[in-house]
C-alpha cells in the first residue's frame, strides 16, 4: 500500500504541471495576505455565509500547502 500511495513518476510533464499549480495556488494565497484579511473574511462569512474559521484555513492552506 505504501508503495502505491508514494510511487514517483518519471514523466517530466507532470513535474512542470505540479510545479506551475502549485505556485499558482501559492501566489494565490500570498494575495489574499497582501490585500489584508478583511475583503476575504467579508465575502467569506457575509455572502457565503461560512464560519470565520473556514476562511482562515483557507488563506492558511492556499499560503503554506
Amino acid at each position: 500500500m505504501k508503495n502505491l500511495i508514494f510511487r514517483t513518476n518519471e514523466n517530466y510533464a507532470t513535474l512542470i504541471l505540479r510545479v506551475v499549480l502549485g505556485t499558482i495556488i501559492i501566489i494565490h494565497g500570498i494575495d489574499k495576505l497582501g490585500e489584508g484579511f478583511q475583503p476575504f473574511m467579508s465575502y467569506f462569512t457575509d455572502i457565503l455565509n461560512m464560519p470565520a474559521v473556514l476562511g482562515w484555513l483557507t488563506i492558511f492552506i492556499e499560503t503554506v500547502g
